[in-house]
């Protein structure tokens, strides 16, 4: 288990990534793990998501930063660069990938074991959408299709495993007009 937050200053003087490992079967305090911090050095720095690849997670902040942990060190996948917008706001899991949902493209990031790749038109844009605005909010797994939920514009899109194809679903409301 990876939590977020200030310990105090008796663990440490910022906001930290903190591992404490534990077990859903063992009855025992959840203690810091002295070598599993990672101290977010950005002011205002927070997770906007997580997710598990195999014994690897991946936790993306606001600012950028995005960081493995492989059980035993952290690792820096994404730096941040200074005003350059580019988050994760949703993870999931999809058969042998770990999928995060990026803004400002509106598309899908995958995490197979080693780097971030782009995939490049997942989900594709509704026609006169900008490319440069939208968030992959959303992602959701049903009957083995992938769904995905792309604000400002309330894109519904499902990619459709079977046919290896994006099928658009519908705008979840009308504002802003497209």
């Amino acid at each position: 288990e990876i939590t977020y937050g200030d310990w105090g200053s008796d663990v440490c003087s910022s906001d930290l990534l903190v591992v404490c490992p534990w077990q859903p079967e063992e009855d025992a305090t959840i203690a810091p793990r002295p070598d599993g911090t990672y101290d977010l050095t950005v002011p205002t720095e927070f997770v906007y998501a997580f997710g598990q690849w195999h014994t690897h997670t991946i936790v993306a902040t606001n600012v950028g930063r995005v960081l493995r942990w492989d059980g035993q060190r952290w690792s820096v996948l994404r730096e941040p660069v200074p005003n350059v917008s580019y988050q994760m706001y949703a993870a999931l899991n999809y058969y042998d990938k770990l999928l995060l949902g990026h803004y400002p493209t509106g598309e899908i990031y995958e995490y197979a074991g080693e780097d971030l790749n782009l995939l490049k038109g997942w989900p594709p844009a509704i026609p006169g959408v900008s490319p440069h605005a939208r968030e992959a909010q959303s992602l959701a797994v049903y009957g083995g299709d992938l769904y995905v939920g792309v604000w400002p514009w309330g894109e519904g899109w499902r990619y459709a495993a079977d046919q290896s194809a994006w099928q658009f679903v519908q705008r979840m409301f009308t504002h802003p007009r497209s």
